[in-house]
Formats: C-alpha cells, sequence, structure tokens
C-alpha cells in the first residue's frame, strides 16, 4: 500500500475546511500524511490538502499554491509492510505467509483422488444439422393471388 507524503517547506495556516476563511491554527514545516486533494478549489487559483497533524485529533487543510506559489512538496512511499503476493503453486511453507495472494500459473494435474474427466464422442463435437435459428428464412410470397 502506497503512503501519500506532504512536505511543508514552511509554517502554513490550517483550516477547518478547504475554504480559505477558515482558519485554525499555524502548521509548522514538516511531513505529514496525506488524506485528501482539492486541486483548483476553491477557485482555479488554490490547491488544497487535508493533512493528518500527528499528536492532535485535528485533520487540517492547507492551502499548498496559490496562483503561482507552492508551498508544499508531495512524494509516494510504499509501505513496510508491503511484501510480493504469494504463489500457491511454489513450495513455499504457507504458515508464516504475509500479505496478497495470487493464484496464477499452470494448474497442476488430476491426481489419483480426482475422477477423470468423461471422454466426449468425436461425433458429438460436429454439428448434424442446422440450428433452427441459423436457417435461411423463407422468402417465398404467402400472397394469395
Amino acid at each position: 500500500m502506497a503512503n501519500h507524503i506532504v512536505t511543508l517547506t514552511q509554517n502554513l495556516k490550517g483550516f477547518a475546511g478547504p475554504d480559505p476563511n477558515a482558519y485554525v491554527a499555524e502548521v509548522p514545516a514538516g511531513e505529514y500524511p496525506l488524506f485528501q486533494i482539492m486541486s483548483q478549489y476553491p477557485n482555479p487559483d488554490t490547491d488544497f490538502v487535508q493533512l493528518d497533524l500527528p499528536d492532535t485529533d485535528e485533520d487540517l487543510w492547507i492551502c499548498i499554491r496559490w496562483k503561482d506559489q507552492v508551498y508544499a512538496t508531495m512524494r509516494t512511499e510504499q509501505a513496510e509492510s508491503a511484501r510480493p503476493p504469494i504463489n500457491f503453486h511454489s513450495e513455499i511453507d504457507l504458515s508464516q505467509a504475509q500479505g496478497p495472494v495470487f493464484h496464477g500459473g499452470a494448474v497442476a494435474a488430476p491426481t489419483a483422488e480426482e475422477p477423470p474427466m468423461p471422454e466426449v464422442p468425436e461425433e458429438q463435437l460436429q454439428v448434424q444439422q442446422a440450428l433452427k435459428g441459423f436457417m435461411q428464412p423463407d422468402t417465398r410470397s404467402t400472397q394469395a393471388g
């Protein structure tokens, strides 16, 4: 799972919503997890992000762009807990498996416990006559003269 991190290059005003009139508190420069981004909101001149502030219950909105001035950078990090998927067709001990799994690769041959698939006689695979829906329509005139 990817984590999106916003780095504030300076202290910025924090808002209750993506609205420059809803000032709550100043947010110190640093790195914060990103919750949400609203590009060109509430007008084309501004971009807002909602940040998770550590050691608080606050999730404040920060204006990270006003016109041509940018006040923050964003990057994506892979979570440390991300593990490669497990292939069930391998010989790996699955008792210690963590992370997502996928089902891929070749299907194992039937074992003695599995019944074999029934054989279909070849004559059943050939069409004996055309299906009614695929026959040519009768184009003869049925009008009485």
